[in-house]
């Protein structure tokens, strides 16, 4: 039960779907993650900074035994963090 109401929590934070939602699809078959990975990559982050496009920001986080960003756009009108993309950091 504390995974549902974990996994709820998260829904309420993270959109995902929203904006560029099949460019995104596109992205995590290629990437080969799903959405409960990505989830789980930003509910173990660990650290965050601003990107280069203002008003978003990275994530990093790790997944499988890899470094991973995953860039984020907050939808203040919405009060959530839409997810534009995730992507492994190569040979780290």
């Amino acid at each position: 039960m504390e995974a549902d109401s974990e996994t709820e929590a998260m829904a309420g934070v993270v959109g995902l779907g929203t904006g560029t939602d099949l460019d995104l699809l596109k992205r995590r078959e290629d990437r080969r993650f799903s959405e409960v990975d990505l989830r789980s990559m930003l509910s173990r982050a660990s650290s965050y900074h601003r990107d280069i496009v203002p008003g978003r920001f990275v994530i990093e986080a790790r997944h499988g035994r890899r470094r991973w960003e995953v860039i984020v756009e907050p939808d203040r009108s919405a009060r959530v963090l839409v997810v534009v993309t995730a992507y492994p950091l190569e040979g780290k």
